[in-house]
């Protein structure tokens, strides 16, 4: 009777975390079909009011519209241009940041590494009025890459890679050495590679804060032509609320 007991209370148990999970998952999941039927909508379909769940007149003009606009690809690419560059700038800059602070042992190195640290309780509004001095006096302002080296040295990225690098058994680093390996050798060899785990969690992090920046990039880039996707959907919903910009801030959000 007792194991019949618990089998059934694992199995209620069970069945109430399933149920769970799906009710989370529903909740998660609505927003973005949310957005893809809103986005299948007409206007006067959009605007009525108790709103509908699903279209019943489905029409994809809007979107042949939007890309077929030229302003909103190039906008697009500079987009995937600025997040993708610093993506590998941070890759490359704070894992070698990270090789030196896991690998060396140094005079001060802890004490750097604290002060490193340190920095990420700045807030990045504070030093904004400094960098864009300085992109001024280089003449970097209105260019993409104007609005992306300033932003490459990550101290979070470099903290995770460090903190992942330690992990990497020194036997390996040591036989390398012993086989005549140099040390950026041992960085592009060995630490780099078994690292890829850390360096992929980086990089989609990375990915996503530079793709949904606003702040920065609106501080730095002027013309039209050279916005990303959030500072053109900022800027043209307000002014001209149509459906090809409607659309482009859903799939922005998707």
């Amino acid at each position: 009777m007792k194991e019949k007991n618990l089998k059934k209370s694992e199995t209620a148990r069970s069945i109430l975390f399933w149920i769970f999970l799906t009710i989370g998952g529903v909740i998660m999941i609505f927003p973005f079909f949310w957005i893809i039927s809103t986005a299948l909508k007409p206007n006067y379909e959009v605007m009525t009011h108790p709103p509908m769940l699903l279209p019943r007149h489905p029409q994809l003009d809007c979107f042949v519209s939007l890309f077929t606009n030229d302003l909103f690809i190039r906008i697009l690419f500079n987009s995937f241009y600025f997040a993708t560059a610093s993506v590998v700038g941070v890759i490359f800059i704070c894992s070698l940041a990270a090789f030196a602070f896991a690998v060396y042992e140094f005079h001060g190195r802890n004490i750097f590494f604290l002060l490193a640290i340190s920095t990420m309780v700045i807030p990045i509004q504070t030093i904004m009025i400094p960098l864009f001095i300085l992109l001024r006096n280089f003449h970097w302002i209105d260019t993409l890459h104007g609005a992306i080296i300033p932003m490459l040295p990550s101290t979070f990225s470099m903290f995770l890679i460090r903190q992942y690098m330690l992990t990497i058994p020194r036997e390996l680093i040591d036989a390398a050495r012993i086989d005549g390996c140099s040390e950026f050798g041992i960085y592009c060899k060995i630490m780099f590679p078994l690292s890829r785990p850390i360096l992929v969690i980086v990089a989609i992090t990375i990915f996503m804060w530079r793709w949904n920046e606003l702040l920065w990039p609106l501080i730095v880039l002027n013309s039209t032509e050279k916005y990303t996707i959030q500072i053109f959907l900022q800027t043209s919903v307000g002014q001209y609320f149509t459906n090809s910009y409607r659309h482009g801030r859903d799939l922005s959000l998707i």
